[in-house]
């Protein structure tokens, strides 16, 4: 992830800002992470889930097969 999954996902330009966090109450077995990325504009997520995000994860998956489950939560923030 952090050699070239992330590099390759900020490059694009799109993303603000990225977070890989582990999970510390997961109940799964095993360690979990959670990757975050922060994109300020709807269009620019929408265009980098439609071109880099769908090439990313392919090459992901080639890499790392049925060693790693994957979702994706579109979030907004909030003010407070």
């Amino acid at each position: 992830m952090n050699e070239r999954f992330i590099p390759e996902a900020m490059s694009t330009g799109l993303i603000v800002s990225e977070r890989l966090l582990k999970v510390l109450d997961s109940p799964n077995e095993g360690i979990t992470y959670c990757l975050q990325f922060v994109i300020d504009e709807i269009d620019s997520y929408r265009t980098f889930h439609q071109n880099q995000y769908t090439q990313l994860m392919q090459e992901h998956a080639a890499k790392f097969n049925n060693r790693f489950v994957t979702f994706s939560t579109l979030m907004e923030f909030l003010d407070r």
